[in-house]
């Protein structure tokens, strides 16, 4: 199924390697690879934890006049990035979720590494997570993805209607990655043997290293707000986590597709939403789960 914004922190971890190979570092500015006016002074790490400032690619310029008859790819995005839109803050200033510094990620880790994106995250994630069947999908150049669950809006007279053909679907590294239950639970599994990177690098995929404003549920940021184990925390983001002291979380969003992991850090429990579908019934599935396991593991615990 696909993941949406849950894959952002596959394209976190291709950046964490790219950084144990000691080919980039969390200080180095895009400037250093890329000239444009509209990266200066932005980290590494202002891309990772949403500091960067970058204007949002979808709206205006995408959505409003691109020709939807073409598949938009992360390239296409980079010709706009050089046109210098309009940053939303200075590097470092402010804190905005940004979908645009996760697809530039991308776009850096094949400038670093020589290697197509979506290869590189097979051979150097994927697989040493034991995902065998996970991939990033460009919808630009298909790949077979064996049972791949489509994804389903309702249209106007209520009918399901295959979306899975969004002009948009061409776009790494914020999204586009396709796993099953069962590769995600090797991953998890390998993520908390700290098998999968260095110990330095594992140290800091949940340690929050930017700070959301705000008491839940007032943040300004939905994806904290409508869910109630947020009460009562300091909140951070990670790498491509929403971290407090005791659970990491994300959740995403995209045409067809509603999804959400919430990972407790201080015991073996990984809770997955995958839908193939734009209900909003993901923040009520997702709250009574949480609610329903935490209860039981209250009544457990020794």
């Amino acid at each position: 199924m696909r993941m949406a914004s849950v894959s952002k922190q596959f394209t976190a971890l291709c950046i964490l390697n790219l950084i144990d190979k000691d080919l980039l570092s969390l200080n180095d500015t895009r400037s250093k690879f890329w000239n444009f006016p509209v990266f200066k002074d932005i980290t590494v790490e202002h891309l990772l934890n949403h500091t960067s400032g970058l204007a949002d690619y979808e709206e205006p310029y995408f959505l409003e006049r691109w020709d939807k008859s073409k598949i938009v790819e992360n390239k296409d995005i980079l010709k706009w990035l050089e046109t210098n839109p309009k940053p939303l803050f200075e590097p470092g200033k402010g804190w905005e979720y940004s979908n645009t510094a996760y697809l530039v990620l991308a776009l850096l880790v094949e400038k670093v590494s020589g290697q197509e994106f979506s290869s590189f995250a097979k051979e150097n994630i994927f697989r040493k997570a034991g995902m065998e069947n996970t991939n990033f999908y460009n919808l630009a150049k298909p790949i077979e993805i064996k049972e791949r669950a489509y994804c389903y809006e309702k249209d106007s007279l209520g009918n399901w209607e295959k979306v899975d053909g969004f002009f948009m679907n061409g776009i790494l590294g914020d999204g586009a990655v396709y796993t099953s239950v069962n590769d995600y639970l090797d991953y998890d599994k390998t993520l908390r043997n700290e098998e999968l990177l260095s110990k330095k690098a594992h140290e800091l995929i949940f340690k929050p290293s930017s700070n959301i404003d705000g008491e839940w549920p007032n943040t300004g940021h939905e994806m904290i707000d409508l869910y109630p184990f947020f009460k009562n925390k300091e909140i951070g983001y990670g790498m491509a986590w929403i971290v407090t002291d005791d659970i990491a979380s994300h959740r995403g969003s995209w045409h067809g597709t509603r999804t959400m992991v919430v990972r407790r850090l201080n015991k073996p429990l990984t809770i997955l939403l995958f839908m193939n579908s734009n209900s909003e019934m993901r923040e009520l599935l997702m709250i009574e789960t949480y609610e329903l396991v935490n209860q039981y593991l209250k009544t457990t615990a020794k």
